[in-house]
């Protein structure tokens, strides 16, 4: 569906944007944290390992592919 990026890009935008207009410096604090977090998950794609950069594109939505299934140390410990 084409409108769901659309969707959540306004979401994304409007929730800095709503507490900006309560409270600006809080405003931008968590437009900040945001624009962190963002380009954190960008450099890991761009830059990680093959596994971490694999991780970070489904994490953006580029990825076709289906989460592999977890291995059976990491199904027994919850990690």
């Amino acid at each position: 569906m084409p409108w769901r990026p659309a969707i959540a890009g306004a979401t994304s935008l409007g929730a800095p944007v709503g507490i900006g207009l309560l409270h600006p410096l809080f405003g931008e604090v968590i437009g900040g944290a945001e624009g962190v977090v963002a380009l954190t998950v960008i450099a890991v794609a761009l830059f990680g390992s093959k596994v971490l950069s694999e991780r970070a594109f489904r994490l953006l939505g580029y990825g076709n592919r289906p989460e592999p299934p977890a291995s059976a140390k990491q199904q027994s410990t919850g990690f």
